[in-house]
């Protein structure tokens, strides 16, 4: 799982696996080992890809945490850190360039916003029948927050009716 999420990284980075390489002082092989999942990088390494991906190494290396990033996704420097801030604690629905984020059988969408910044929302929420998942969103690939919860509510609210229209 590694593999693919350091593949979804650099792709999203814009990057090509010798630019990686280079960055990392390492060779283009390696990163293409390090993607297809027959090697893994040591800790040194790890943690510079962190770095270099603007993650924590815990959102690296836990095969518990998914990276959501969109096809053609692009950093949004417009962005106001304290709006994103303002979200952490929040029971929301995050529409996506593609999409509802997560939106399936059985789940209603709602997802509990951990940590959000300007380059990653970090969001969990429960998989019936499966538990509890935490994700990281790139903000390039979300189109807009509906707040179903603010942070100080204590139990989440159901919404009424209506589709998701963007930010409210």
């Amino acid at each position: 799982m590694v593999g693919e999420k350091l593949m979804k990284l650099r792709r999203k980075s814009g990057m090509s696996q010798q630019d990686v390489a280079n960055a990392l002082s390492v060779s283009r092989q390696t990163i293409s080992n390090w993607e297809s999942g027959s090697s893994a990088p040591d800790i040194g390494k790890a943690i510079e890809l962190a770095a270099l991906y603007r993650i924590s190494l815990d959102d690296l290396v836990d095969d518990e945490i998914d990276v959501t990033v969109a096809a053609g996704s692009k950093d949004d420097g417009g962005i106001d850190t304290h709006v994103l801030k303002s979200l952490e604690g929040s029971q929301c629905r995050i529409a996506l360039t593609s999409g509802l984020l997560m939106a399936s059988a059985g789940f209603d969408g709602v997802v509990r916003v951990l940590e959000a910044d300007t380059d990653w929302v970090r969001v969990e929420y429960e998989r019936p029948r499966k538990g509890r998942a935490v994700e990281l969103v790139d903000m390039g690939s979300v189109a807009g927050f509906q707040i179903v919860a603010p942070p100080s509510a204590e139990e989440p609210q159901k919404q009424k009716g209506g589709a998701f229209d963007g930010c409210e």
